[in-house]
């Protein structure tokens, strides 16, 4: 077995056990072959089958694709602005998405369920477009990050503002909603957010090829003959669709799309996104469950939010690199 296959093989039974351990754990104590054998029950058979179909299904589902969506978001942003340290929170993407939402949420809007996932992608949309404007003015990738930070606090600003003025109920859901939560989408909204992330990866995966290109600079693209300019675009709407939409749904979530894709070049020291592409998804669908399970260990009902369980992992691995590529971070 090639070690290729062999990481593959060994994410997907990581994943597996995580995904057990996911609908296994909560306040109601269900054993671990209970919960699988709920899993093909009637909800309605038993309270057990109800808990594990209608409550941690949905959510070890929404885990695998807020981690798997952040991460290839992560890794094509790494790729478009030629930067390991880039990633949608560190540049403001996620800031811009979550300051649309307070806009939506603080306003008391009636748009209906999807002004949230619509606003969301329109504010990563929108600070991604500025970004990538800062980027061609720039020939420091230090200074881009700094800019990425400045635009972060100034949405964080806003936000502040708006909570100011905001009533109590409506700053009450905003607030919560930003700590991050898995369990907030519910079965409900879980096929629009499958929607959004499974056709974004998917079209990750047709341009490959041109991410690949990427990677030998724009002057080396075009010799290749991609055309740069509707690539570049591509890539900053997968960009809004993947982290606008599952921040609207899941809060801003941090660190996975700057920390898995670093780590799986880590593991696997390759930069074709044609294996890059699989394994970061894997490697963040798992980051994910992980980060379900961290906040659930307090026990009974309460539960941390996702954002300290993403942080209590993402951190670590975000020093590790920094030491690792000091000398190649300009």
């Amino acid at each position: 077995m090639t070690t290729g296959k062999l990481t593959y093989l060994l994410l997907g039974l990581l994943l597996l056990v995580l995904f057990i351990l996911g609908i296994g754990l909560g306040s109601a104590d269900i054993g671990f072959m209970e919960a699988i054998k709920s899993l093909f029950k009637s909800a309605d058979s038993s309270p057990e089958a109800y808990i594990i179909q209608e409550l941690r299904l949905p959510r070890s589902l929404v885990a695998i694709l807020a981690g798997a969506g952040l991460a290839v978001s992560g890794l094509i942003m790494q790729t478009l602005f030629t930067n390991i340290l880039a990633g949608p929170h560190i540049l403001g993407v996620s800031s811009g998405a979550s300051l649309f939402v307070a806009l939506t949420i603080l306003a008391g809007s009636t748009l209906g369920d999807m002004s949230l996932p619509f606003a969301a992608i329109l504010g990563a949309l929108t600070i991604s477009s500025l970004i990538l404007f800062a980027s061609r003015m720039l020939s420091s990738g230090t200074i881009l990050l700094i800019i990425g930070v400045m635009i972060a606090s100034f949405c964080s600003a806003c936000v502040s503002l708006l909570e100011y003025y905001a009533d109590s109920s409506a700053l009450r859901s905003f607030v919560i909603w930003t700590m991050g939560d898995f369990s907030a989408v519910g079965k409900t909204h879980l096929p629009t957010l499958a929607v959004f992330v499974m056709m974004s990866v998917a079209i990750c995966f047709a341009f490959s090829k041109g991410l690949n290109a990427l990677l030998m600079g724009e002057s080396g693209a075009h010799a290749l003959g991609f055309r740069v300019k509707s690539l570049r675009t591509w890539i900053l709407f997968i960009t809004a669709v993947l982290a606008g939409s599952i921040t609207a749904y899941c809060g801003p979530i941090a660190f996975v799309g700057l920390a898995v894709p670093n780590l799986v070049r880590f593991i696997v020291k390759t930069a074709n996104h044609q294996v890059m592409i699989p394994l970061v998804l894997l490697t963040g669908a798992c980051f994910g469950l992980l980060c379900d399970i961290i906040s659930r260990l307090p026990g009974d009902d309460r539960t941390l939010p996702v954002n300290v369980a993403s942080a209590l992992i993402g951190a670590p691995v975000v020093i590790i690199i920094l030491l690792k590529y000091q000398k190649s971070i300009r």
